[in-house]
């Protein structure tokens, strides 16, 4: 196990997570990835089988600009060039919007 980016949603420019109570939005002009766990990334790490993952005793989100293509070159080919996140200045700006369901 390995706190990859499992479950991500991409081309997103709006997402909206809810429980009975409470809920938090987010928005954004340029679209983002996203995903929502109930492990935290620190969990995912210190453990070696999914039968010993605890819950976490809230959701995690991840938001990201953007994400790195499939290939890492440790068990297979490098990560194609176009699919490449290349470090360089960007500007990205989101609108996190808490909220109370009524």
């Amino acid at each position: 196990i390995r706190p990859q980016e499992n479950g991500s949603h991409f081309d997103c420019d709006y997402v909206e997570l809810t429980n009975c109570t409470y809920g938090m939005a987010v928005a954004s002009k340029v679209p983002f990835s996203f995903n929502a766990s109930v492990y935290t990334q620190e969990e995912l790490e210190k453990k070696a089988h999914n039968f010993k993952l605890v819950e976490s005793d809230s959701t995690v989100v991840c938001i990201d600009y953007a994400l790195n293509g499939i290939g890492s070159n440790s068990c297979g080919p490098k990560v194609i060039d176009k699919y490449k996140f290349n470090p360089e200045k960007f500007t990205q700006t989101f609108k996190l919007v808490p909220f109370a369901k009524n």
